[in-house]
């Protein structure tokens, strides 16, 4: 059925199959998700189809229902990007539902994978800070070179 949640209203597409595995750990950890939603109408899929889902943001909450079905708090247990998703189609006398599975990963997985930085040879100093910065160039003569900290000088 279709939820309002902190002021947004969502729309029942088909009804969710799976959720795989969540850690519950208490310091934030990276690992991936994967949701499946069965029963999604046609229409449904010809929008799936025509986004670009692949990059998409996903939060999945938790919900917590009184006894007279209305949701009285939530919890959010996961945040991250849409990495791949599949689309599956059944087809039982000449009608059609389908399937996706959405691939997510949490944003600490992809913050781990990304490599930043500048390199500390002079080719690479000179390319951002000019021919004349010349305070990179012994770098590469200290590559390899043993230094013993607190001997004294001979």
């Amino acid at each position: 059925k279709n939820e309002t949640i902190g002021g947004t209203t969502y729309t029942a597409m088909g009804g969710l199959i799976a959720i795989s595995n969540q850690q519950r750990d208490l310091k934030v950890t990276g690992y991936d998700t994967t949701l499946t939603l069965a029963g999604v109408d046609p229409a449904n899929i010809a929008m799936v189809l025509g986004k670009p889902i692949r990059g998409s943001e996903v939060e999945i909450y938790r919900a917590f229902y009184n006894t007279g079905g209305t949701i009285v708090n939530t919890v959010q247990r996961f945040t991250g990007i849409v990495t791949s998703y599949t689309v599956s189609e059944q087809r039982d006398n000449d009608i059609d539902s389908f399937s996706i599975s959405i691939n997510c990963s949490s944003y600490k997985t992809l913050l781990e994978s990304n490599v930043g930085g500048r390199r500390t040879n002079r080719d690479s100093w000179t390319y951002w800070y000019g021919a004349t910065d010349t305070s990179m160039d012994n770098v590469e003569k200290l590559n390899g070179a043993y230094f013993d900290f607190g001997v004294p000088v001979k």
